[in-house]
């Protein structure tokens, strides 16, 4: 049955409108006091929330997450509302109970659906609790399940943890050129997110929904988790893997991969090789396909499931493997497409992520499709290349731990010592524009390196993309076609859906 807006004079009459908070005390009464209904002054809390609604026409386009029937957490109504006459805002659009006004980017980024509809799902936060700030405030804003006193520490257990990394995290276990890099970069104050529930479908939609990097702890249970390097040397047995090799020098660019050499070995020499391993050079068997190289091990594609994340239809086939002594690294970059879990199997690895919108001069040479590079140098970094950069996240990560890292945000990955980690990439409704984005990119090098000398394509080209210059300009202009016609489409339903919603 359609329900009416119950915001005095407001005659909108929706299928689909907006539930109230009921499980949030507080915001719920915000609700009501900016609604104003006289009708709501006879009655009680669950019969307001049965019986009234109110439209999406009460809420900034701010409070409402796009494509979806839904409002993030803790959204209060502003626009055409009685009981508020001001100005709408950014804080006065979400109900800060718990943090800082400097937090309310970090904070706004969790959201929650108070919407009702058909096909619409809403989390329960019954056992969820959000924290912001240092150790300190932790302990001045969550209140242990065990006792009523609000200053008492939280009880630390073992239920699954999740938390924002910050540049100060673990910073003395940091290498110094990365701990130089972060100390000139201002840092965020912690914030730790702890989630009594390890439902799948309760971790998709934090991570469909969150756009800062999270870690996940005791959420991984692959057997893996368990080998050793010998365990890893004795599976694989005679098989060659093909590592890139560098050495420990400074140098103005990134080590790009091109400079690197070719290294073919058994893991089991390559354990041998870093046990030995001199202090000027490491090696890197990066971002390599599991389907491809472990064909003859299905159980190692098997076991590799994200299932506990909500991707039941993603394992090892769908996935990469990075192993690599200490001192392998990737250089800065950031991918087109998707978003990225990224699970510690073996040995420590230290990660540096900046926001989207921190400018770390992005290039497209050394060309590789998805990948727009850096041209900081982060390995032997130049310190005043970091003047301008406003805020920067650094964690190490730990076996058995699982890195979120949100759409576009930048990341360099060094390790502390050998590791290996295991990642997956998540489609994202914004990957189809970036897919037209990469067409005519790809479309441009084809074209502009055809004529080139082998040497002068080195230059502009990573070893993974080499390919593109045998690629026919009709193909390109196909593959361009392709994905401009699937962006019209996502467009068009897009269009559709918001004609629905007014």
């Amino acid at each position: 049955m359609p329900f009416y807006c119950c915001v005095p004079g407001c005659t909108v009459k929706k299928v689909c409108m907006y539930t109230f908070p009921i499980k949030d005390k507080e915001v719920f009464d915000i609700w009501v006091k900016r609604i104003s209904n006289p009708k709501f002054e006879q009655l009680a809390d669950e019969n307001i929330c049965k019986s009234y609604r109110i439209c999406p026409k009460h809420f900034t386009d701010e409070c409402k997450i796009p494509g979806s029937r839904k409002l993030k957490f803790y959204s209060l109504p502003t626009l055409n509302v009685p009981g508020f006459l001001d100005e709408p805002n950014t804080e006065n659009s979400f109900h800060f109970t718990y943090c800082r006004p400097g937090e309310i980017r970090e904070y706004v980024a969790v959201d929650h659906c108070y919407a009702t509809g058909k096909n619409d799902q809403t989390m329960d936060t019954d056992n969820i609790n959000i924290s912001v700030g240092n150790e300190s405030n932790r302990k001045r804003r969550r209140v242990s399940e065990n006792s009523n006193n609000p200053d008492e520490p939280p009880v630390r257990d073992n239920s699954t943890m999740c938390y924002l990394s910050n540049s100060n995290n673990d910073m003395q276990n940091s290498l110094d050129h990365i701990t130089s890099i972060c100390l000139k970069s201002n840092s965020v104050s912690p914030v730790l997110y702890q989630s009594c529930t390890t439902e799948p479908h309760h971790i998709k939609y934090l991570i469909e929904n969150y756009n800062e990097p999270i870690i996940f702890n005791n959420l991984n249970d692959w057997n893996i988790l368990q080998w050793t390097l010998e365990d890893w040397g004795a599976k694989l047995g005679d098989e060659k893997l093909i590592f890139r090799k560098n050495n420990f020098i400074k140098s103005k660019e990134p080590l790009w991969e091109q400079t690197c050499k070719l290294v073919e070995m058994t893991l089991e020499e390559f354990i041998e090789t870093q046990s030995k391993q001199s202090k000027d050079s490491w090696f890197y068997f990066d971002y390599k396909y599991m389907a491809e190289w472990f064909k003859k091990h299905p159980d190692i594609l098997q076991d590799v499931s994200w299932q506990r994340f909500g991707y039941p239809e993603m394992s090892g086939k769908d996935s990469t493997i990075w192993i690599g002594t200490e001192g392998a690294h990737t250089s800065c970059h950031k991918d087109s497409y998707g978003c990225n879990l990224i699970a510690q199997i073996y040995g420590r690895k230290k990660w540096i992520l900046f926001p989207p919108e921190e400018n770390l001069k992005p290039t497209r040479v050394p060309y590789e499709e998805s990948s727009v590079y850096s041209q900081l140098n982060l390995f032997t970094p130049n310190l005043k290349d970091f003047d301008c950069i406003n805020k920067s996240r650094t964690v190490t990560l730990n076996p058995g731990e699982v890195l979120f890292l949100p759409h576009g945000w930048w990341h360099y990955v060094e390790n502390i010592e050998t590791a290996i980690s295991v990642n997956v990439w998540i489609p994202q409704p914004e990957d189809q524009r970036a897919r037209v984005e990469e067409a005519f990119t790809q479309l441009f090098v084809a074209q502009m390196t055809k004529e080139l000398m082998d040497d002068e394509k080195c230059q502009i080209l990573n070893p993974n993309s080499n390919e593109i210059t045998d690629m026919p300009i009709s193909y390109c202009l196909n593959t361009l076609e392709h994905v401009v016609k699937e962006c019209q489409k996502q467009n068009q339903l897009k269009s559709d859906y918001k004609l629905l919603e007014d």
